[in-house]
């Protein structure tokens, strides 16, 4: 197999280090090429945020039984926050990378007027 050689700072090298659990190969590996894996944790994340949010929606009792429980007004603007800065930041192939992903898992990429949901 061969071999790719990356020139990193000496502190790079520790947080690497430090990351990897000591297979920093493996590490990178995962990082570089388990976008999918990735991409599945954060929509599986969401779902249950979502969840959070329908289950205080549709049940003002079960919200108070679960202090834990996600608020649509403290979530959404953090989000809408959050889709601004990373659109305004990153390079176009950047985006279309993740526009592709999105597509590719059967969801609809998000353009400004789209009405999602």
């Amino acid at each position: 197999m061969p071999n790719i050689n990356v020139r990193v700072s000496e502190a790079e090298k520790a947080e690497l280090e430090a990351r990897s659990g000591g297979n920093v190969s493996a590490y990178v590996k995962q990082q570089l090429f388990s976008q999918n894996q990735t991409l599945e944790t954060i929509l599986h994340r969401l779902e249950d945020i979502a969840d959070d949010l329908e289950d205080q929606h549709t049940d003002t009792e079960a919200h108070q039984e679960r202090p834990d429980a996600i608020a649509a007004r403290d979530v959404m603007p953090m989000l809408a926050e959050l889709l601004l800065m990373m659109r305004g930041t990153v390079k176009p192939n950047t985006r279309k990378m993740a526009q592709s992903e999105i597509t590719r898992v059967g969801m609809q990429v998000w353009e400004p007027g789209n009405q999602l949901g």
